[in-house]
This record gives C-alpha cells, structure tokens and sequence, in this order.
C-alpha cells in the first residue's frame, strides 16, 4: 500500500498524465479510489485519508476554472474520452452535471451506455427547483434540454421524454418539451411523427394515474401536436383538443403550462388559453410563472432573460442588459450557439476573464460542425489560458474557516493562528474554542494576549460572543449588566449565553431565562418578532427555566380551534406569524419540548415533518436534514426514522450527527448573529441539545462510521471538527500540510 500511495501520488506522473491525457481525470480517479479504499479499511489511517482529499482537490483546482462548455467542443469533434475526462474534472458538481449533460448532447457518435449513464448522474441536479432566480431558470432548461436531447441521439426516445417530466416546475416541463418539438421540425433531432408517436404513447400511459399526472399527459400530447402541425394539421389539431381536456381540479395548472408550450407556434391559441385561465380565479402560486413565461413568448414582455434568448436565437436584434453581467454572459453563449459571431464576442467583451471564456467555449462549439481546425485551436486555447491561473490557493478556500477549529480542538493552538491569517476573518471560532476551554479568569487573560487581543468588545465578532469571555473572566454577574443594556434578539442571546455557565440549580438561570423572554417579545407579541428572538428566547427558557418552554412555544401560535389543549394546540400559523414559520423553528420547538413531554413533541414531530414533507415550497427544499437530525438528537432508531436527508445536506448532516455522538455538541457554543439557512441550523440543533439534561453516551465507533462516511465525499471537510475529537495527530498532519502549500 506505501508503494501504491506513493506511485499514485508522484508529481512527475501527474504530469505525464496530463500531457497524455489532457485532464487530470486518471490521476484523480487513482486518488479517489485509494482514498475509499483506505477509508473502508478497518483501522485505515485517517491522516492519510485526509491527504489524499487534500491531493484530489489540488488535481481537481489545477485546471483552473474550465468553462463548462469546452467538454461539449471535444465531444463534438469526436474526442470523447478526452471530453469526458474534462468533464469529470470540474470541481463543482452541478458545474459537472452540466457539462457531462451538454457533452452528451453534443456527442459526434451517440454512445446510448454513456447517455443512460449521464442521465442517472445528473438526476438531483434536474429534480432541484430553481425559485426565483431568473438566469439560473434559463441555464437550468438548457441543463434539461441537453440531458433529454442526449437520451433521444442515442436512440432512447421514451427514456428522453420520461426525463423531460422530471423538472419540478409544470412551466420547465413545458419549455423542455417545446424545445423538442421545435428541433425535430428544423430536422436536427428525431423525425417528426416518430416524435409524435413516442409522445402520445406515452401520454396515454398517464390516462390511469391520479389528476396530479393529468399535467404531463397534456404537455405531452401538447409536444406530439407541435411536432406535427406543419406534415399533418388534422391530427396536430386533434391532438391539441385533447390536451385541453384535463380535470378540472388540475386545470389552471395544466393550462397555463399548455399555453407556455404553445406560445411561440400559435400565439394567439396561447392568450385564448390564457383567458381561460384567468377566469378559474385565484391563481395558485405554480400559475404565475408559467403566465409570465406565456406574456415573454407572445412578446407582451421583452425584458426578461428567455425573451431575450428567443430572440437572440431567432435572428432578431438583441440588446444586452447593462447592469446584469450574469445575463449578458448568458446571452453571449446564446449568440455564440446560434452563430452570432461578432455580436458574442462583442457581449464577452464587457464581461470578466471566467464570463468571457464561457462565451468564447460556445463559440468554439458552434464551429465545431464547419470548422473543426479553428474550433480545436480555440478550445486549447481557453484550456492553456485556464491552468495558467494561480488556483492552488482556490482549493484550500473551504477549508479555512473549519481547520483552525479543528486544530484548536485537536490542541494545536499555535498551528490554528497561523494559518488563520490566510482567512480574512482571523479571529473566529477556533479562539472562542481556547478561551472557552480556558479554566479561569487569569487563564482567559492569558489566552487573549497570547493571541494579541485585548479584553473588549472590539476584538470580538459578535458582542454575545464577548460576554461569554467576559464571565469567564470577571464572572457573570458582571457580564449580565452589560446584557441588560442592549436590546431585543442580541440582549436575549447574550442571557441564553451566561444561562449556560450557571451551575444547575442557581436562581439566576430562572431569572435569566425571563429577561431573555422579554427581550426577544420587546414588549410587542406582533409577528414581526425575527427568528433569531425565537431561537434566543427558546434556548434561554430551555436551558434556564425548562418547564416554562411550553408556554414560550404555545405563546406563538394560534390553537386551531381557539381553545384546544394538548399538541393540537401547538399546530403553527400558516400564514398569520413568521414564529413557527419555518422547518428550523419548527424542528427546535420540538428538540425542546422533548425535554419536559417527549410523547407530545413526537406527536408534532410526526405531524410537521408531514406538512414539510409535502410542502412544494422552496423554503422548505432543505427540510429533511433539519427533521432527520431532530429525529437523530431524539434517540430514534435508525430503522425507525422516516426523515431523508437531502443530497446538497449529507455533508453537514455527517458532520453536526459525529460531533453529536463525540459529545462535541457543546464545543460550537456561539450564539451569536442571525439564524440563517445552511449547515449552521444543523448546528444550532445540536448546540441547543447539548445543554439539555438529556444524558447522551459517547459513541466513538459510530462517530468514526460517519467520519469515514464523510471523508470520502467532496465536502470532506466538515469532518474536520468530529476527526479532531477522535484523532487529534490525523489533522494536526492535514494542518500541517495546508500550511506548506501556503508556505
């Protein structure tokens, strides 16, 4: 194994590899398969591992920011290995998706193995719903449009309509299925009544499924119709008479996408559904889009980014927006593919050095076809200007605000200060770690000016975060006269703070947990109240005045029935507070409730979790790390939990369960700032649970399953913290590491 570690991680034959192969695919493929190898291996040195992720990611940043598109160029020139080990190079994974998805798409010989493939690999990217940004809606339809277009090439027609349904949005589906349909009639995808027959099989096998099906079948037969509307008017109409019979229940729904569908070939049948739309009054949340899509197709509304793409592919003048350097990027790719040469270059003018190399790939690819020479050169261009960049520096970026925390865990403080000073915000939690952990007040004293700061609010991020020292320095009393002179959510986390040095018993932690109450309600119960008040005045009452909890919760929301008692009485407003408003909030008053009535906070865990469950709204994408590690915090056996975790949370939700099962839940103890969305709600669970009485074993075996778990994926970093409760020496090397690249 020394020997193998040490061929596969030789600088000389990365180079050689690169040379030969023109990506670093192979060499990271050696890495990565050595580094599960290794994690897999009972006893495997974990140090190692975390090297070995360390070499990936400098493979993975060597080559700079690629743009996504220069793996389509040399799959269009008939190089797919090459194309495809550019593809698998690109750190970032929806980056990957995309490029694997428009390499296939752009395939010179279709490989139907390849396309299954790819299609498999990038479903979570597809199935992710895009919200309100506009420009990644527009790259996210192009994304669909080449995964499906790579199905149909290689010969799989009812897979690529089974994949064109997969987006979440009915107004996506639709643009995917009109893209269809308008390539097959311009004759550069499948003929047209093939097409038309595929879909309208395949809306027929809709017929029997529930209404919430009814939708596709419509655009389906809606995509049949389209592609026949020139060779065979009759049936083009017949078909379209079928698509608008849907039930009525789904009706506006599956009408508004049928008009988005329809808009650019039959304008008029469009607004004629559109009016019937509008009289089936109040339009749901999932309307409005596709109405805006229908207003952008029909030319009522130019503004917008796929008013302008369609008109940038149809030939007609195009404007680039001024202040948007997203959308004119955008826009400069589409005029490179649609051949607009001169007008692409002049859109990646305006544009920075990544921006600009995008619209400079697509123009490669649009020569590809007619000129393979220049198209070649232009893509070795882009790749050598590409690596020229200084991107070693890049690859350590997410680690730097997680390392110095875990090398101060692990008890190398002075390796925790030097390499904070490549991170802008230096002082950060790995010091609040040392002089949290410091025993007393001349300790903490020390500790500050070892580290060249002074006792005072200056030197400290977050005022909470100076109290906490503060306590520990002069006491607490002390430090709560000052909490007492500010003001709502921060005057309440600073109590919730101090709460957590009282011993048990102490009188103050009761009066503590009352001052927090009041500072987070300001006298005004209105529900403009912040989440951050919510969760200060939650974790005060819980950790200082337990019993009290039930009515803090109870206190924000409204019983169904006005009187109910009893977990029904718990159920959260819909629509008239912002309190409960959320899965996070949500999941805390459950956490602490279980601390004085676990039967009624189980009763409301299943009933929320249900209702985020089912929940399409975009607030609620990332509810199923939050409930997953309510449901882990509570105790719930494996088997018995119903909760998945999301993809894009696995990573954080590794790390918050290992520092959990180490008892590392108290080592992150800052309460400071908003309560903001991310991998930090994780870790507000897990902070407001340590310091329940709730005992918890350590479980060092389990914790070592999960950091192996998360060694080994992309975000392997946020293992870091857990690792240094388990192995300390394992990342005082990765420290010791990152610090020679620095150096």
């Amino acid at each position: 194994m020394v020997r193998h570690l040490a061929t596969i991680t030789d600088p000389l034959r990365h180079e050689r590899l690169l040379a030969v192969t023109g990506s670093d695919a192979v060499a990271r493929a050696d890495v990565q398969a050595a580094r599960r190898r290794l994690a897999a291996t009972p006893g495997g040195d974990l140090g190692t591992v975390g090297e070995l992720a360390l070499l990936n990611d400098r493979l993975g940043h060597r080559g700079g920011v690629l743009p996504e598109y220069l793996p389509a160029v040399w799959a269009a020139l008939g190089r797919r290995a090459q194309a495809e080990g550019m593809a698998r190079s690109l750190i970032d994974p929806q980056a990957r998706q995309r490029a694997l998805a428009r390499m296939v798409a752009h395939a010179a010989v279709p490989d139907p193995r390849l396309a299954r493939s790819v299609a498999a690999e990038t479903e979570s990217l597809a199935l992710r719903r895009v919200g309100g940004a506009e420009v990644y809606a527009y790259e996210h339809v192009g994304f669909c449009v080449d995964r499906v277009t790579g199905l149909i090439r290689a010969g799989e027609p009812h897979a690529a309509l089974a994949e064109a349904l997969r987006p979440p949005d009915g107004w996506e589906r639709a643009l995917v299925l009109r893209t269809l349909a308008e390539r097959a009639r311009a004759g550069t995808l499948m003929g047209v009544t093939e097409l038309a027959d595929v879909a309208e099989e395949s809306a027929e096998r809709l017929r029997a499924r529930p209404d919430r099906a009814r939708p596709d079948r419509a655009l389906l037969l809606g995509c049949a119709a389209l592609a026949v509307r020139e060779e065979s008017p009759a049936r083009g109409e017949r078909l379209l008479r079928a698509a608008e019979q849907v039930p009525y229940r789904r009706a506006r729904h599956s009408l508004a996408c049928l008009a988005v569908l329809l808009a650019r070939a039959e304008p008029e049948r469009a607004r004629r559904i559109v009016r019937r739309v509008r009289l089936r009054t109040p339009l749901g949340a999932d309307v409005q889009p596709a109405l805006a899509h229908v207003r952008q197709a029909t030319g009522e509304e130019t503004g917008g980014i796929f008013a302008l793409g369609a008109a940038a592919e149809e030939g007609a003048e195009v404007a680039l927006p001024l202040f948007s350097a997203e959308m004119r990027g955008i826009l400069g790719q589409t005029l490179a593919l649609a051949g607009r040469t001169a007008e692409a270059r002049q859109a990646a003018s305006a544009l920075n050095a990544t921006q600009a190399a995008e619209v400079e790939a697509a123009l490669a690819l649009s020569l590809a076809a007619t000129a393979p020479e220049e198209a070649a050169a232009l893509a070795r261009a882009l790749a050598e200007r590409s690596r020229g960049s200084d991107s070693d520096h890049a690859a350590l970026l997410p680690l730097f605000p997680v390392l110095p925390e875990a090398l101060a865990l692990a008890g190398d403080a002075d390796l925790a200060g030097r390499l904070s000073r490549y991170h802008l915000p230096a002082q950060s939690r790995w010091l609040m770690i040392l002089l949290w952990r410091a025993e007393g007040g001349a300790e903490v004293r020390r500790t500050m000016r070892r580290a060249g700061l002074g006792l005072s609010p200056g030197a400290f991020t977050r005022f909470c975060d100076y109290l906490d020292v503060l306590a520990r320095a002069k006491g607490v009393d002390d430090a709560a006269v000052l909490a007492g002179k500010r003001e709502g959510a921060e005057a309440a986390s600073c109590f919730a703070s101090l709460i957590r040095q009282l011993p048990p018993g102490d009188p103050r932690r009761a009066r503590y947990a009352e001052r927090a109450r009041a500072e987070a309600n300001d006298g005004d119960p209105r529900p403009e109240v912040s989440s951050s008040a919510w969760w200060a005045g939650l974790a005060a009452t819980l950790w200082g005045q337990p019993d009290a909890v039930r009515f803090w919760i109870a206190a924000r929301v409204r019983s169904v029935a006005g009187t109910s008692t009893g977990a029904q009485a718990l159920m959260p407003r819909a629509s008239a507070t912002r309190w409960l408003g959320s899965p996070f909030e949500r999941a805390s008053a459950v956490l602490a409730l279980a601390a004085t009535d676990p039967d009624e906070a189980v009763g409301l865990l299943k009933r929320w979790r249900r209702r985020d469950a089912c929940s399409e709204s975009p607030e609620h994408a990332s509810a199923g790390a939050l409930w997953a590690m309510t449901e882990f915090l509570l105790g719930i056996p494996e088997a018995e939990r119903e909760c998945v975790v999301p993809e894009r949370s696995t990573g954080p939700f590794l790390a918050a369960a290992a520092l959990a099962l180490l008892g590392g839940g108290r080592e992150w103890h800052s309460l400071g700032g908003s309560v903001a969305a991310g991998p930090s709600l994780l870790r507000r669970l897990l902070v407001l649970d340590s310091y329940t009485d709730r005992p918890r074993a350590v479980d060092s075996a389990g914790a070592e399953r999960l950091i192996r778990e998360l060694l080994v994926r992309e975000d392997w970093w946020r293992a870091l913290p857990a690792l240094a409760l388990l192995d300390p020496a394992a990342v005082r090397r990765i420290g010791a590491a990152v610090l020679r690249r620095l150096s």
